[in-house]
């Protein structure tokens, strides 16, 4: 058999996704510790979350202006060298899509 490589294949997608909004348990990408960082107050209000290897290890945000999109990053614990590398690959592409230069700020 082949070994299954770890991609650090990263996402960010957006408050109401359904990878989290459409299930009850979410525990299959979040680990429950950090429900309340991703819907604080516990009020169905979701913030967009940071997902690699298909689970959820932090939230993000943005800010366009007519130049860029500042993406900052709240990761729930230190990202490895080769998640953080996969995120950045992914910020550009989302850059890209948007047809900005993308600026990455992180809050850890």
């Amino acid at each position: 058999p082949v070994a299954a490589s770890i991609t650090h294949e990263a996402r960010l997608l957006p408050p109401f996704d359904e990878l989290l909004v459409g299930y009850r348990d979410r525990s299959a990408t979040l680990d429950p510790q950090h429900g309340t960082l991703v819907v604080p107050g516990s009020n169905g209000m979701f913030n967009p979350i940071l997902v690699i290897d298909h689970r959820v290890v932090g939230t993000w945000k943005r800010v366009l202006n007519q130049q860029s999109v500042t993406l900052t990053y709240y990761p729930f614990s230190s990202l490895t060298d080769q998640q953080a590398q996969q995120f950045m690959i992914y910020a550009q592409r989302y850059g890209q899509f948007l047809g900005k230069q993308v600026i990455v700020k992180t809050n850890n």
